[in-house]
């Protein structure tokens, strides 16, 4: 930004001319990075520095196009944004014919237009005096986006959901204030970072706090609750996994702010002048949730879901799910207090870790967390792989073995989606994790104090988990995306150093995976997309000198000879050619 401001203020003139060859990857990616998810204050930058690009306003008329989107949202962001957004437009409505520009506007007319218009209520009397002289420029274009739709907000369910029932003596009717707004309020104080600390955040904390200890239904008798919870068929009878639906409350109107009011007590604990009055509470209600679902799928009544009523404990899990994917990070760490807290609770009430990870609960919490690292933003991404690291450590090692499979695939689309974007060390963590995951899974068993049945079984786990991860380890040797390819290397290399065997005899098994792609036989390799060409050529260059040898080219087979062909053009051909490729 100091970079860019400095130069378009004029005093490195000469700086002009070397930013004319890098403005259209300049731009491509300004653009990419400004339309992406990020922090607001990280979204303002991407969208600033793509306004003050420095170069002349004549050199930028070719990208034209690529400055309509980060001008829309400079319309709509902070003040100094709207500033920069309206000299930029103001620039290009004074210098450029009409036709010209309104063809390029065409786009985003609309939102442009809109945000204008919106710009005129700015507080500051300067920005809506420039908005107004604007709009002026235009001229007619100025009301041809009234008949666009405009942008309403509308009201998404018609009940009411949880409210607080006001009599008024002089009223026959009483009045209903739903709760959902007081919750949601308080809960955006809590997350906001300009709510002022003390007095109205400790206010927040009160309401959500009340609410929750409200939605709680005493029981009178404890020694009931207590004979309940130590019957002895929660460590003896026989767990029934979660392959069926789970129970969840029948009004979704109260489930939604029931997890809004938790997600409001996990923000809450990541708050420090809250955070001892925070904790205790949050103690108590994460390990009450995870006593009322362990008691709806264990023990003496596992309920079937027709016979259950109320809120149901799964509720904790997906506001989990919603603070361990928030942007901000800070809050994964009351996230990751309440993990330990619901295995340590379901370990005490089972008898064992193993009986604990039977529980339906802890598939909810698996496919949750995985589905944390597929939602697009880095952050929710760097979330799910900060659970699963928690679940693969912390769990029993059969239900690890069981969902290693679905964890590789998560942890590798991390490293392929965040390909070229701001992941704040999110690829970084996916790496570690997955070698970790691997060392962990595939290293020798402790079978000290184990029943022969039990060791056999977990054997055959383990056999099986190992050969699912191994297969697709071998299928994404040929990965077009770089960080893949390179993780499922160094991957094969792992599980050969832990299972004392070469890469070759890892792969061997998985052989007919790549037979048809080392070396290609079924496309060209010219038809082929840039990075898959390279993803190609580095998994045969793999594949073709290990050693012992996995594939050996043989320029007497057809196919191979067209490879070698195809190879020997590309490395013939010109560089000025090749550096023109999209890759």
């Amino acid at each position: 930004r100091a970079l860019f401001r400095s130069i378009g203020g004029g005093s490195h003139d000469l700086l002009y001319q070397e930013f004319l060859p890098l403005l259209p990857n300049l731009l491509q990616g300004l653009n990419s990075l400004q339309s992406g998810l990020h922090k607001q204050h990280m979204k303002d930058l991407f969208v600033e520095l793509c306004l003050t690009v420095p170069v002349r306003l004549s050199s930028l008329l070719p990208y034209l196009p690529m400055l309509m989107d980060p001008l829309v949202s400079a319309l709509n962001g902070s003040q100094t944004l709207v500033s920069q957004g309206l000299r930029t437009l103001e620039l290009c409505v004074d210098n450029l014919q009409p036709d010209f520009l309104y063809e390029h506007i065409q786009p985003v007319r609309a939102e442009l237009m809109q945000a204008l218009w919106k710009t005129l209520r700015n507080p500051s009397d300067q920005i809506a005096h420039v908005a107004f002289r604007v709009l002026g420029k235009f001229g007619g274009g100025n009301r041809k986006m009234m008949i666009e739709p405009q942008a309403l907000e509308y009201v998404e369910q018609e009940e009411l959901g949880p409210a607080l029932t006001v009599v008024f003596p002089e009223h026959r009717q009483p009045i209903s204030l739903p709760v959902r707004n007081i919750i949601e309020t308080a809960f955006n104080a809590l997350k906001s970072s300009t709510t002022e600390p003390g007095f109205y955040r400790k206010q927040c904390w009160e309401a959500i706090r009340c609410y929750l200890v409200c939605s709680l239904q005493h029981e009178p008798d404890r020694q009931q609750t207590f004979k309940l919870l130590s019957h002895t068929s929660f460590r003896e009878a026989r767990i029934v996994g979660g392959a069926g639906p789970q129970y969840q409350c029948g009004d979704p109107q109260a489930r939604l702010v029931h997890q809004m009011a938790v997600t409001g007590m996990f923000v809450a604990a990541a708050i420090k002048e809250l955070r001892s009055s925070v904790l205790p509470t949050m103690v108590a209600l994460v390990r009450h949730y995870t006593m009322v679902a362990i008691a709806q799928q264990a023990g003496p009544f596992p309920a079937l879901g027709s016979r259950l009523q109320g809120m149901d404990g799964l509720v904790l899990v997906d506001a989990l799910a919603s603070i361990m994917g928030h942007e901000e990070k800070e809050l994964c760490k009351p996230g990751h207090l309440a993990m330990v807290l619901v295995l340590d609770t379901a370990t005490t009430i089972t008898g064992s870790r193993e009986r604990a990870c039977r529980l339906p609960l802890m598939d909810y919490l698996a496919e949750k967390m995985c589905a944390l690292c597929y939602q697009r933003a880095w952050y929710a991404k760097l979330g799910g792989c900060i659970a699963i690291k928690f679940l693969f450590e912390r769990m029993d090692l059969r239900w690890v073995l069981d969902r290693q499979f679905n964890f590789l695939k998560a942890l590798l689309f991390v490293m392929m989606d965040l390909t070229g974007e701001v992941s704040s060390g999110a690829v970084e963590m996916a790496k570690s994790n997955l070698e970790r995951m691997l060392r962990h899974c595939a290293k020798p068993l402790d079978t000290q104090d184990m029943e022969e049945a039990a060791v056999a079984d977990l054997e055959a786990a383990r056999e099986k988990s190992i050969y699912d991860v191994t297969h697709e380890l071998v299928r994404q040797v040929t990965s077009p995306n770089k960080y893949v390819r390179e993780q499922a290397i160094a991957s094969l290399r792992v599980l050969a150093e832990l299972t004392g065997r070469s890469v070759t005899e890892v792969m061997a098994p998985h052989k007919d995976v790549l037979a048809d792609m080392i070396p290609p036989k079924k496309h060209l390799l010219r038809h082929q997309p840039v990075n898959a060409q390279i993803g190609l050529m580095d998994g045969n260059t793999f594949c073709t000198t290990l050693g012992p040898r996995l594939f050996t080219i043989d320029l007497k087979v057809m196919e191979h000879k067209v490879f070698f062909t195809e190879l020997l053009a590309l490395c013939e051909q010109d560089d000025a050619n090749l550096q023109k490729l999209p890759c």
